[in-house]
């Protein structure tokens, strides 16, 4: 869809929420995105397992909880993200 709307010199089209989020580096706030990456942690995926973590350490989106954060970025790392 991006390569066909280049070609035509359309605008390109919004890439998922997820997506955006991860490719500009921001952390996932919202509800929608919590809870896709809840789906993507059910799934294996070490880079949810990682950004769950970090909304948990500061707070983005859930409470704070430096434990229950530190245990998702050990899980992470268990499931060899290099981050």
């Amino acid at each position: 869809a991006y390569t066909a709307a280049l070609s035509a010199k359309q605008p390109c089209p919004a890439p998922p929420e997820l997506l955006a989020a991860r490719a500009t580096g921001h952390l996932v706030t919202t509800q929608i995105g919590r809870d896709a990456l809840d789906a993507y942690y059910g799934q294996g995926d070490s880079d949810a397992t990682l950004e769950i973590g970090m909304l948990f350490l500061f707070g983005k989106g859930v409470p704070a909880n430096i434990d229950q954060g530190y245990a998702y970025l050990a899980k992470a790392a268990e499931m060899g993200n290099p981050w």
